[in-house]
């Protein structure tokens, strides 16, 4: 997957590319603008087929599954606010845990929890970040229970993700430059 983002983050293209257990199942590109997204999905079936769905108002945020978009959604909280926030106009590739499955453009209902800032320490260095708890409840992914910690520099990079039971794992960055 690679995306572009505008200098708040927001979407401009994303290149979206699945493949499950060595078998690819789709791919598609979108260009998002402020009345609609540009598609042009292709299913494993080979066949590509361009579509030009309308929105509401523009896409903020856009899940196409790259780890570093699980940071750059962090933008869409306001500090101002309180800690719990449903985050707006946010759609993902697919609703499976994973990316996998379909290649479309799936508004969600999306929320974070802001749980303060902490200083982290890693292979990578010691990091200032905001600590969330992502809130997928109503948003038609099974997703476990999920924490970020990022940056708190402007640059929203992920540092560090927790996923809970089933699957259990965590990521922590171990190089940075």
């Amino acid at each position: 997957m690679v995306q572009t983002v505008d200098a708040q983050f927001r979407p401009l293209e994303s290149y979206v590319r699945v493949a499950k257990a060595g078998l690819r199942s789709g791919s598609g590109w979108f260009h998002f603008s402020a009345r609609h997204v540009d598609m042009l999905a292709c299913a494993d079936s080979g066949e590509a087929r361009p579509r030009r769905p309308p929105l509401e108002r523009a896409t903020r945020a856009f899940g196409s599954y790259p780890l570093a978009i699980d940071g750059w959604m962090a933008t869409l909280f306001d500090p101002h606010d309180p800690r719990r926030q449903v985050l707006p106009d946010t759609s993902v590739s697919s609703l499976e845990f994973d990316g996998a499955g379909t290649v479309e453009c799936l508004p969600i209902r999306f929320g974070m929890e802001h749980l303060g800032v902490e200083s982290v320490t890693m292979a990578a260095g010691t990091f200032r970040c905001d600590h969330y708890r992502h809130l997928l409840d109503g948003s038609g992914i099974d997703h476990p229970p999920y924490e970020t910690w990022v940056t708190a520099d402007g640059e929203h990079t992920i540092v560090r993700a927790c996923v809970g039971g089933p699957l259990n794992y965590s990521y922590e960055l171990v190089h940075w430059r």
